[in-house]
């Protein structure tokens, strides 16, 4: 099997300046996540996904130079991941270099682990191809009994009457993406339509205390302290 890596990084980010490449716990938000790639052991090409300079640069320091840019009308908030990582895969057909397996992992997922990604490769790749494998993790409470807030007050509001009223030991457990990495096929991207098709997945769950997604600056503290945690 031959298989890429791509951990999508670009330039632009609003809520936290900088996301990609800010220092988490001693080193680039991304070097976190190209190390882990790289200790799988799993890649034959690791590809980071950037319209920066800057960010190409820490990826060359880590060892993994892109071998081409992103296109600027992939690099705007519009642009959806499956869009840009189709772009790379037909890049890198037209040179010639056809993978089998594709990895996308998330540029601001630190608490990545390698032996994570591992069996979730070993699990995509032993299993329905069709389909692509995607990192998730459950809901901390049943989905069923979740309150609305409405604006401009603080009236509570059940989202699902019947669920609300339902035990909880008769719901089923639903999970949520992770934030940290999806396995694809190649013939999947190829085939693959704009945003793409969020019906065709399966699971690779992770644990809710190895999970953080990070959009807000009290995320990144939460993060960090999570991190620090696991590494003490």
């Amino acid at each position: 099997m031959k298989r890429l890596c791509i951990i999508p990084a670009r330039a632009g980010s609003k809520r936290i300046p900088g996301k990609n490449i800010k220092n988490f716990c001693g080193k680039p938000m991304v070097a976190h996540v190209i190390e882990a790639a790289q200790d799988s052991g799993l890649f034959d090409v690791l590809h980071v996904s950037t319209d920066s300079d800057e960010i190409a640069s820490i990826a060359a320091e880590a060892g993994y130079k892109p071998d081409f840019m992103r296109p600027a009308d992939l690099a705007d908030d519009h642009a959806s991941m499956m869009e840009v990582v189709k772009s790379v895969v037909d890049t890198y057909a037209a040179q010639g270099q056809v993978f089998d397996t594709v990895a996308l992992l998330y540029a601001t997922s630190p608490l990545l682990c390698p032996d994570d990604l591992k069996d979730a490769c070993a699990q995509f790749e032993s299993g329905n191809q069709d389909k692509a494998l995607l990192a998730v993790t459950p809901f901390p409470a049943p989905i069923e009994q979740a309150f609305i807030i409405k604006d401009g007050s603080d009236d509570l509001r059940p989202d699902d009457e019947d669920g609300f009223a339902a035990r909880t030991q008769d719901l089923k457990q639903a999970c949520y993406d992770a934030g940290m990495f999806c396995f694809y096929s190649s013939a999947y991207i190829q085939n693959s339509q704009g945003a793409g098709d969020f019906t065709l997945f399966r699971g690779y769950k992770v644990p809710s205390w190895r999970v953080t997604d990070i959009d807000w600056p009290e995320d990144w503290e939460h993060a960090e302290k999570m991190y620090k945690a696991l590494h003490s």
